[in-house]
Order: structure tokens, then C-alpha cells, then sequence
């Protein structure tokens, strides 16, 4: 797991900024972190995801056999976004089938391991393109077409467009409308969801990069203070949105941060910043900020409340590069054109206009998702444990699916800043990833 350290602005404030922190602004509506960034994402029709196809799926899976090297595969890579116009190609649509096939491996050693209780039965939250269920099924039906049989596979997606295209992906011509519906609903809301106290799945590939955070701040090592975001509504230009520090109020704010201050080591502080905090005022002291992952906090409650036999099964990005704004789990922001990417140094962009994408702590998931079953209406213990995803991928990938003619293999080596996470009831999620079933 990667070190986690807080991360400063710098100690002296600028005229300016005292000038610009001191201004007088009218209050307008005041939102928590999470309800802003949502908001930007996931607006019905001025949202991130509502405008357009930011997520893209190749025509045809790619032939990595034909790739002669390294470099042949970055350039096919960047050739689809070119042609397809989108923003992300997830590893899911850039490794098909191979990355579904491998997790329906997983699921299905798994499911055997339990005994094979009933009918195997996967929910996937946030499907993308489809392409994730299209693999896992077809994988299934050709090589477990007993478990295949008697299996049921949900996505509950957020998008209305995405929606629309999962249904038509999985429709008659898949061969697997039978076997797979849409439920177009808030994963993180309890109601919709439907009774299965017995033992599922729970897919969540890229997914918790795109929940909701919330964020804290602190100076000169004083009680961290929960942000809102004040303005800023339905595009107000005249009332720009700006954030405003106050006592933490809120109880997934207050349960994240306890949660994070548990699962994180004490910072090493250096004799220049022990001699700022103590020195300085609080006000010109350096400013301390953690973003708290408050919706899957509020995910793994409702899953724990919703399927209390749950195991989820979740992928994503366990650091990211050239962050530019500053804290601990900080965002990228990001608006992607033409295959060109232009960074954005703060999460107040206006609605709909960039991707907000976090890094995910595994260990602060673990806590999390551990504490949610604690206290669940009927609590049960759960075990989790967490694996780079080549790691995971040599244990369950067919060997040598995306090899290049070079040797390279980029199911093995690329996407080297993600991680794959398995936590929830013992009987689908012991032995810990790492190990094979």
C-alpha cells in the first residue's frame, strides 16, 4: 500500500490572497464538498456523465498478438481515443475480453469454494459501456455453463445514456437478455435494491474514482474543520463558488475522518514546518487538507444493509500523477478532448465541464467497508484484502492474453497505479486475493 502524507499549501499567505479571503460575498446555496462534485457529475442533464459518450468501447478488441512492442501498444491505445472521441477507455474496453474473462474466473473459483449456494448472482454498479458483462457472461457460458446456467447479472447504473447502451449491448442478440437486466437508480441509496440476504457479488470496476468526496482542513495542527462550497449554483456567474470552513457537522464526514485518522500513520512533520506551526499564526499556518471518500462510505453501508452476503469486488486507481491540487486523495480534474488532456487546478470547475476522478486508499476502504458491516442491522464479521492488479491478473488472466510479439504484455504492466480490492463475507472472500482459490 502506498505511504500517506499530508500535503501543505504554502505557509505564507499573499496580500492578495488575505485581500481575496477577507472580501465580503453574499451568501448563496451552501452545499457539503460531496453534494457539489456529484452534482458536476452526475447533474440529469448538465452533469459530467450526462452529455455525452465520455466513456468509449473499441470496435474490436484489440489484437495485442500483432503489436509488435511497448510502443505499438501506446500508439494503438491513442489512435482509438482519436477515432472515438472520448474521454477515458477504461482497462475493462482496452483489455476485452481479456480483463472479464479474468474476473469471471475469479468469481466463479470463488463461488465453487462457497459451495455453489444457489444461483451465482452479480451486481455491477456503474457498467460503463456494457462491455464488463458482455466478457464475464460470455466467459461463463463457455467455460462454466453450470454455474452459467442458474446466474443473474444486474448493472445499476446512474446514467440514463449509459443505461440505454448497456441495455442494447446485453439485448436478445448477446444471447444473454435472459440472464441480465438494467436497474437505473443511485447505487449509494437504499431504496430500489432488491432483498438478497444470500451470497453475491458485487462489481465496482473504476467506479469509486468517480464517487463523491468530502473534504477537511486543518492549520497549524487544530481540530480538522469540515468544507462546504458556498455560490456557485446552476452556473450563477455573479456568485462564483468558494469554499467555507466550519465545525464537522456531518456524520459520514465525521465517521470518514475518524475512519482515515485511524488507518493512516502520524505524519513526519520536518524541523521547518514544527517551527511554522508553532510559530505562525493559525490563520498563515500551513494549511492541512484530506479528501474523505463519504459516498463509498455511504456505498458500503447501503450494500452491507442490501446484501448483507455481499462480496465486492472493486478495481481502481490506487494513485494518480500530477495532481495538481493539494491534499491527501486529492482529485484530478481533468476535461479530455481530441485524445489531448487539460489538467485543472480545482474541483470548483463549473458543472458539467471536467471529470473528477480520486485516488483510492484501500486501506481507508478496508476500515471503511469493515466498520459499515460492524454496524449493520444484523452484523456479521468480513474479512478484505488487496492486490495490485498484475498481481491479480497473473493469478486469473489467461497466460499471455495481450502478449506482444516483443514479450510485452500491458495487462501485466500497464495501468501500474491500480490495485483490486475484495472485501464482505468470509465464504466468498477468503482465501485473500493474492492467493489462489
Amino acid at each position: 500500500m502506498r505511504a500517506i502524507a499530508l500535503l501543505s499549501q504554502a505557509p505564507v499567505l499573499s496580500i492578495a490572497a488575505r485581500r481575496a479571503l477577507s472580501t465580503t460575498v453574499e451568501p448563496g446555496p451552501r452545499r457539503l464538498v460531496r453534494d457539489f462534485i456529484h452534482d458536476s457529475l452526475y447533474h440529469p442533464t448538465e452533469g459530467y456523465f450526462s452529455k455525452g459518450p465520455s466513456v468509449g468501447t473499441p470496435p474490436a478488441p484489440i489484437d495485442f498478438a500483432s503489436l509488435g512492442n511497448e510502443l505499438a501498444y501506446f500508439n494503438r491505445v491513442q489512435a482509438l481515443y482519436t477515432s472515438l472521441q472520448v474521454s477515458w477507455l477504461t482497462p475493462v474496453e482496452i483489455f476485452q475480453p481479456h480483463y472479464g474473462a479474468a474476473v469471471a474466473e475469479c468469481l466463479a473459483a470463488r463461488w465453487r469454494r462457497a459451495g455453489a449456494p444457489g444461483g451465482l448472482r452479480i451486481f455491477e454498479i456503474g457498467g460503463g459501456t456494457g462491455t464488463l458483462a458482455q466478457n464475464v457472461l460470455d466467459h461463463l457460458r463457455a467455460n462454466h455453463p453450470s454455474i452459467y446456467a442458474d446466474c443473474r447479472y444486474s448493472i445499476v447504473e446512474i446514467s440514463a445514456a449509459l443505461a440505454a447502451t448497456q441495455a442494447a449491448r446485453l439485448g436478445a442478440d448477446s444471447g444473454h437478455a435472459r440472464r441480465f437486466d438494467v436497474q437505473r437508480r443511485d447505487a449509494t441509496r437504499a431504496d430500489g435494491w432488491p432483498a438478497h440476504p444470500g451470497p453475491c457479488f458485487v462489481l465496482a470496476m473504476e467506479v469509486l474514482d468517480n464517487l463523491a468526496h468530502d473534504l477537511v482542513t486543518r492549520r497549524g495542527g487544530a481540530t480538522w474543520r469540515q468544507v462546504s462550497v458556498e455560490g456557485g449554483a446552476d452556473g450563477d456567474a455573479a456568485s462564483p463558488p468558494r469554499e467555507v470552513e466550519g465545525e464537522v457537522a456531518d456524520e459520514h464526514v465525521a465517521r470518514a475522518l475518524a475512519a482515515w485518522l485511524r488507518a493512516t500513520p502520524p505524519p513526519r512533520r520536518g524541523l521547518v514546518r514544527r517551527a511554522a506551526a508553532r510559530l505562525l499564526p493559525a490563520a498563515l499556518a500551513p494549511r492541512e487538507a484530506a479528501f474523505l471518500p463519504t459516498a463509498a462510505l455511504r456505498l458500503v453501508d447501503t450494500l452491507h444493509a442490501v446484501l448483507p452476503g455481499h462480496a465486492l469486488l472493486a478495481a481502481d486507481f490506487d494513485s494518480l500523477p500530477e495532481v495538481s491540487i493539494r491534499g491527501v486523495n486529492a482529485p484530478l480534474v481533468a476535461t479530455t478532448e481530441k485524445g489531448s488532456t487539460r489538467d485543472h487546478g480545482t474541483y470548483l470547475v463549473p458543472r458539467g465541464t471536467a471529470d473528477i476522478f480520486f485516488p483510492t486508499d484501500f486501506r481507508l476502504l478496508a476500515e471503511l467497508h469493515a466498520e459499515a458491516g460492524c454496524g449493520a442491522a444484523r452484523p456479521r464479521p468480513t474479512c478484505s484484502s488487496a492486490v495490485k492488479t498484475a498481481e491479480f491478473m497473473g493469478i486469473w488472466a489467461a497466460p499471455g492474453a495481450t502478449r506482444t510479439r516483443s514479450g510485452y504484455e500491458p495487462l501485466l504492466s500497464d495501468y501500474s497505479n491500480t490495485s483490486v480490492f475484495l472485501g464482505g463475507c468470509p465464504e466468498l472472500c477468503d482465501p485473500p486475493l493474492g492467493e489462489r482459490v
